[in-house]
C-alpha cells in the first residue's frame, strides 16, 4: 500500500518559488480506482510523479508497502518503478522508431524473462487492447486512439500493483474517453488505479474515489482510506539492462537514421584512411630497407684510397689507387671497419699511408633512415588530426542523439532503467558508430593500396611498396573505438547530470 505522511514539496525556477504539495495525508488501498481532480498547477501531476517516484519531496514521508522511502537510492527508485509502477500518458509517448510489439516490450526489458517469453507476454497484452493485428506497424501509422492503448498495453505488461495514468483521455472526444477508461478499468480492476483528469464527469462514472487538489493541498476526499490494511513484504530485484539490449536498442535508432550515420562514419573515415595509407607506406619502406640491408653489406664496396696528403706532387697526377673491399657475408661490416681505423691509426704513428674509406651501404641507410624518420612524424600528425577530428564530429553527433532521444530517455526511466543504463544505451551507440568508421576505414584503404601502388610505381619505379598489414586493420578498428567512445564521454555525462532521465 501506499502512504503519505505531511508531504510537502515546492518548486523552485530562478527566483520564482511555488508550493507543488502541502502537507499531504493520503492512503491508498491495494485495489481502487482513484481520480484526481483539480485546475492547472494544483498539484495532482507533482503527487503522481512523487508516487511513481520520478519527482522527490522536501520533507514529510512517503511509505510503499511498509519501507519509507526517505532513504531510497537511484537503484532502489528504479526497481519500484520497474515492478510497482505502470505510467500511461496523456499522449502515447511511445518511441517512433520501434514498431508496437517492439514499445510494448520495453515494459518487460528488466525482466527475467526469456526474448520468446518477453515477445509472447507483449502479443497477449497487445491482444487485450485490441492491437494484435498491429504488432509490426509503427506508431506513425495507427491512429491516436490506437496509440494511446499501446501505451495502456505497456503500462500493463509487466503486471504492475500501481497504475499512474497523468490525464491519459483529455485529448480524445467523448466517444474514445469511454472507451480507454473502460479498457483502464476493466485490465487493472486488481490494481491501484490513480487517473488525473480534466473531466469530472468521467471520475464520477468511473472512480471508486475522487480526490481534489487545489494550489497544492488537498481538499476533499470522497472515500477516505484510513484502516492499516495489509503491506506487500516484498523487496525489489535490483534492475540491469543488459549490453545485448543496448545495443538492439541503439542499433535499431541508428537504422532509422541511416545517411547520417553512414555520413558520420565516412566523415570520421577519412583521416583514418590516410593514417592506414601512412602506416603501409612506412611497411613498405622498412620492408624494402629491411631487404636492401641483407644484400647491400655483400654487394655494395666498401672503398679504399691512399691518403692524398702523403703523396708527392708527380703522383698526385696520376690515377689513385683504388682498392675495393667487399664484406665477408650479410653482416654490417662494423668489424671491418673497426680494424680499418686500427690501421690508420698505427700508420699515423708510423707516419705511413692511412686508409681513406667510404661506407656506400650505411650512408644510403643513413639517407633512407631520415626519410623513414619524416615518414612516421606525418604518419603522427595525421593520427592527432584524425583523433582531434574524430572526437569532435562524435561529440556533437552524441549531443544530437541525446536531444533527439530525450522522449526515449524519459521512457526508459519511467520503465525502470537506471542511470548507468541509459548511459549503456548511448555507449553502445558510440560503439557502434565505431565500428562502422572503423570498418569503413579498414576496407577503404585496403582497396586504395592497389592505385596507391601503381602511382608509386610510376614516380619511382618501386614495387609494392604501400603494404597493409593484418595489425593495421586491427589498429584502426581500435582507434575508432576508443576515438568514439572518447568523443560520446562530454555529451554522455552532461546529459547524466540532469538528474532526471
Amino acid at each position: 500500500m501506499v502512504h503519505l505522511k505531511g508531504i510537502k514539496k515546492k518548486d523552485t525556477t530562478g527566483a520564482f518559488t511555488q508550493t507543488g504539495l502541502h502537507e499531504i495525508d493520503l492512503s491508498f488501498r491495494n485495489q481502487e480506482f482513484v481520480a484526481i481532480l483539480g485546475p492547472a498547477g494544483s498539484g495532482k501531476t507533482t503527487l503522481l510523479n512523487m508516487i511513481g517516484g520520478l519527482d522527490s519531496y522536501d520533507s514529510g514521508e512517503l511509505i510503499i508497502d511498509g519501507k519509507s522511502t526517505k532513504q531510497f537510492t537511484d537503484c532502489e527508485w528504479a526497481a519500484y518503478r520497474h515492478h510497482s509502477i505502470g505510467f500511461i500518458f496523456q499522449r502515447d509517448q511511445l518511441i517512433p522508431h520501434l514498431n508496437l510489439l517492439d514499445n510494448v516490450k520495453m515494459g518487460v526489458t528488466f525482466s527475467d524473462l526469456t526474448a520468446t517469453e518477453k515477445k509472447k507476454k507483449a502479443l497477449g497484452t497487445l491482444e487485450k487492447v485490441g492491437l494484435k493485428g498491429h504488432a509490426k506497424k509503427k506508431p506513425t501509422q495507427l491512429s491516436s486512439e490506437q496509440m494511446q492503448r499501446a501505451a495502456i498495453a505497456r503500462a500493463l505488461v509487466n503486471e504492475p500493483d500501481i497504475i499512474l495514468a497523468h490525464e491519459p483521455t483529455d485529448v480524445f472526444d467523448a466517444t474514445v474517453n469511454d472507451q480507454l477508461m473502460t479498457l483502464i478499468k476493466e485490465l487493472a480492476e486488481d490494481k491501484l488505479v490513480m487517473i488525473t483528469t480534466a473531466h469530472p464527469e468521467l471520475a464520477t462514472r468511473y472512480a471508486d474515489r475522487i480526490v481534489v487538489f487545489k494550489e497544492g493541498s488537498m481538499i476533499s476526499d470522497s472515500n477516505p482510506y484510513t484502516g492499516n490494511g495489509v503491506d506487500n513484504d516484498e523487496d525489489f530485484k535490483p534492475t540491469a539492462m543488459s549490453h545485448l539490449t543496448a545495443l538492439k536498442l541503439s542499433g535499431k535508432k541508428l537504422a532509422t537514421k541511416k545517411w547520417r550515420t553512414a555520413l558520420t562514419a565516412f566523415v570520421s573515415s577519412i583521416g583514418m584512411i590516410g593514417v592506414a595509407l601512412m602506416m603501409s607506406l612506412s611497411n613498405g619502406i622498412q620492408s624494402y630497407l629491411a631487404h636492401f640491408q641483407s644484400e647491400a653489406h655483400a654487394g655494395i664496396p666498401l672503398v679504399r684510397m691512399q691518403d692524398a696528403s702523403l703523396l708527392d706532387e708527380d703522383m698526385k697526377k696520376r690515377v689513385q689507387e683504388t682498392l675495393i673491399v667487399f664484406p665477408n657475408g650479410f653482416e654490417p661490416p662494423e668489424n671491418l671497419m673497426a680494424h680499418l681505423d686500427d690501421f690508420n691509426d698505427n700508420m699515423v704513428e708510423a707516419n705511413s699511408h692511412r686508409i681513406v674509406y667510404l661506407d656506400q651501404a650505411t650512408l644510403m641507410m643513413t639517407t633512407a633512415s631520415g626519410l623513414l624518420s619524416a615518414i612516421t612524424f606525418v604518419l603522427m600528425v595525421f593520427i592527432t588530426t584524425s583523433f582531434v577530428v574524430s572526437l569532435m564530429l562524435i561529440a556533437m553527433t552524441m549531443h544530437l542523439s541525446v536531444m533527439e532521444r530525450t522522449e526515449e530517455i524519459g521512457i526508459l526511466n519511467v520503465l525502470g532503467a537506471r542511470r548507468r543504463d541509459m548511459m549503456r544505451v548511448f555507449h553502445a551507440e558510440t560503439m557502434l558508430m565505431g565500428m562502422c568508421s572503423g570498418i569503413l576505414a579498414i576496407i577503404m584503404s585496403y582497396l586504395l593500396t592497389f592505385p596507391a601502388n601503381r602511382l608509386f610505381y610510376q614516380q619511382t619505379t618501386l614495387r609494392n611498396m604501400i603494404v597493409f598489414h593484418p595489425l593495421h586493420a586491427l589498429f584502426l578498428l581500435l582507434f575508432s573505438l576508443t576515438s568514439t567512445r572518447l568523443g560520446g564521454l562530454i555529451p554522455i555525462r552532461l546529459a547524466a547530470k540532469r538528474g532526471k532521465w
